[in-house]
């Protein structure tokens, strides 16, 4: 395969992305309408035909919703906005660091030992590593703080809380300082 393919690739996958979130966003948009007025109301101050948002309506039911204090409903959804250049690499990992993951243990049907993915869990950061939105020195960094942050609430006797704010902010911008920098991204 050319490089020259390669690269064009990357920034049709790029716009191809950032179209998706943009859709998402429109439609969570519009579902936040639907309580301010009708349908007609709606479609009329929008200029689209209400039969257009009877549709968003739908979708935006059907939509994951964004998580209070994050950029997304999931970490992979935060890992799309920042390789799209919506988020820095200080709002990435802050918001990695914060978010609350599931345990992903006894992921079988109990029939099998397939392994099923676990929504808003460590899995979609995985994820987003395979699918080259953040990059292995951000992904070993959120690996190594999550184990020391374990590790120190273990030794105290504390039950596992996740990182608070102030402890995410610390974290990120001692990340963002030995790299090159808050920069927007844009590894997609």
């Amino acid at each position: 395969m050319s490089t020259q393919l390669e690269d064009r690739a990357k920034e049709a996958r790029l716009l191809r992305r950032r179209s998706e979130l943009d859709r998402l966003t429109y439609v969570r948009k519009v579902g936040e309408l639907a309580p301010l007025g009708s349908q007609r109301e709606i479609a009329k101050v929008l200029g689209i035909a209400q039969p257009n948002v009877s549709k968003m309506l739908k979708a935006a039911a059907a939509a994951p919703k964004l998580v209070e204090g994050f950029s997304g409903a999931d970490p992979y959804e935060i890992a799309e906005r920042y390789a799209i250049g919506e988020l820095t690499l200080f709002q990435l990992v802050d918001e990695l660091l914060r978010w609350d993951y599931p345990p992903t243990k006894n992921r079988t049907d109990g029939y099998d030992d397939l392994v099923f993915s676990v929504p808003g869990s460590w899995d979609d950061v995985v994820r987003a590593v395979d699918h080259e939105l953040i990059d292995g020195r951000t992904y070993d960094f959120l690996l190594r703080e999550g184990a020391d942050h374990d590790a120190r609430s273990e030794a105290a006797g504390l039950p596992y809380t996740g990182f608070t704010a102030d402890e995410a902010r610390e974290a990120a911008q001692r990340f963002v300082d030995g790299t090159s920098g808050d920069v927007l991204a844009g590894v997609a």
